[in-house]
């Protein structure tokens, strides 16, 4: 008894030396927080409500709630214990099994490539935030170096005789329309004219990956304190989106249309393509990320409490 008790205080002294060497998670909550970050993220707030009004309103759930017990809360749950058990990043979690080792690799590889389109969108929205302090908003005007003669102001909508040069037209263009694609994105006639770069989107990029670096360039150390943030934001904007949205007039007839299910759509395969499609976006099994998040944890740390209380 003796030898086998010295044995194991042994074992959990080196186990505590390996985690304070590698660093870890300070207290459950920035786990938690980690992974609501990483689970419900921005994609989810702009995506999720697109899919569940295209795809039967209150009946998507259906699917995407059976798709998410059977596939996504298990490998949620295996890959959080994984990344703890082993301390380790995805291509060295698999050495259990070299077979398996080309997995961690393209969780790396999927890790790698998603941010770089993610930026983009962070980019664009950058953009407008700086814009959104103009005294006047460029893209409710027309009359700007980037408009046409078919422009028609926000202020002018539901008028089709008006545009910047006060002729008639037909198929009038929003003035928040010419903005996106011509100032903005700056889009050219075809794929054969590449055009340049933007310079207004190339430093709105440059600021966001500055973000970036500034959460991880101290590892866990930065990321731990960047999870008080990037996690309750996305929280705290819906708060206030849906607070927002529901003083206009028609809020709650729109809010019935929108969640009233409708039935016929389930059964349409494309609805449960879609709902196993969202269940991986949102949770973000395979794609390495909880494997990280979880290996930052403390080796005897309780993960299955506190992966349910995620779910």
């Amino acid at each position: 008894m003796t030898v086998g008790g010295e044995t194991g205080d042994r074992e959990d002294k080196e186990t505590l030396k390996e985690d304070e060497d590698r660093g870890h998670w300070r207290n459950p909550l920035e786990f938690l927080l980690s992974t609501l970050g990483y689970a419900i993220g921005m994609g989810s707030l702009w995506r999720f409500p697109y899919l569940v009004m295209r795809n039967g309103g209150g009946a998507f759930l259906i699917p995407y709630i059976i798709f998410a017990a059977i596939f996504g809360f298990p490998l949620f749950f295996m890959e959080s214990a994984l990344g703890q058990y082993f301390q380790q990043s995805p291509i060295r979690v698999f050495d259990i099994c070299p077979l398996f080792k080309g997995i961690g690799v393209v969780m790396c590889m999927v890790s790698v490539l998603v941010p770089v389109y993610y930026m983009t969108v962070i980019a664009w929205a950058l953009y407008f935030l700086y814009n959104a302090f103009s005294s006047t908003l460029p893209w409710t005007t027309c009359g700007n170096i980037w408009n046409t003669n078919s422009c028609m102001p926000l202020t002018s909508l539901g008028n089709d005789s008006f545009n910047a040069s006060g002729l008639v037209f037909t198929k009038p263009v929003l003035s928040t329309e010419e903005f996106w694609e011509n100032k903005v994105l700056g889009i050219t006639e075809g794929v054969e004219d590449v055009g340049s770069v933007q310079g207004h989107l190339a430093l709105a990029l440059l600021v966001g990956w500055c973000c970036i670096f500034i959460c991880i360039f101290k590892g866990i150390e930065s990321s731990r304190i960047a999870v008080y943030i990037t996690a309750t934001i996305p929280f705290i904007l819906l708060i206030i989106l849906c607070a927002w949205s529901s003083s206009f007039p028609g809020a709650t007839d729109g809010m019935l249309i929108y969640i009233t299910p409708r039935w016929d759509k389930m059964k349409n395969y494309q609805v449960w393509v879609e709902a196993f499609i969202q269940v991986f976006n949102s949770l973000g099994p395979a794609w390495g990320g909880l494997i990280t998040l979880s290996s930052f944890n403390p080796f005897r740390h309780n993960c299955v409490s506190l992966t349910l209380d995620t779910m």
